[in-house]
């Protein structure tokens, strides 16, 4: 705290006090802004997986889940279908949709894949959060066959939720 030399005028007397609280308010702010923390939030996918993300003001961040996901093949065949991991990097602010893309492992093959995340947020009602996911990608696997040997076939994937968290 600055202390302002003053002299015995009563008017010099009450600047100085005014200056010494206002000085005191501030630092009392500052320090409160400074010490804030992301809030931690859980909640559920329609699907029934479990999700959590971290709050930071109006940025959510760190999103952690499982979307259901189904993966078919222009080749035909059966499709394979389960709960994909669903990380995207960075934060997503609320209200506004994001589309980010990460090379991440998958739950639904054996290597890393190139993820194609879509996320809205906003608020939900009684004071939590809602939101929109989706994910796609893509990979292939080598096939055998008696007739043509080994060949490569492509799987496309794409899983859709939404959620609500408090």
């Amino acid at each position: 705290m600055v202390l302002v030399k003053s002299s015995n005028r009563p008017e010099d007397t009450m600047r100085t006090r005014t200056f010494a609280a206002m000085a005191a308010v501030t630092s009392l702010v500052a320090a409160d802004v400074s010490t804030a923390k992301p809030v931690a939030y859980e909640g559920k996918t329609k699907g029934g997986y479990e999700m959590s993300f971290k709050r930071d003001g109006n940025k959510i961040s760190r999103i952690n889940g499982l979307v259901p996901t189904t993966c078919v093949s222009p080749q035909g065949g059966s499709p394979i279908a389960g709960g994909e991991i669903f990380k995207p990097p960075g934060s997503f602010r609320l209200g506004q949709t994001r589309k980010v893309k990460a090379l991440q492992d998958s739950a639904l093959h054996y290597s890393k894949v190139t993820k194609y995340y879509t996320v809205t947020m906003k608020k939900g009602r009684r004071g939590g959060f809602a939101g929109k996911l989706h994910v796609n990608f893509s990979f292939q696997t080598v096939e055998s066959s008696p007739f043509s040997g080994f060949s490569l076939k492509t799987w496309v994937c794409r899983g859709d939720d939404s959620f609500s968290a408090r």
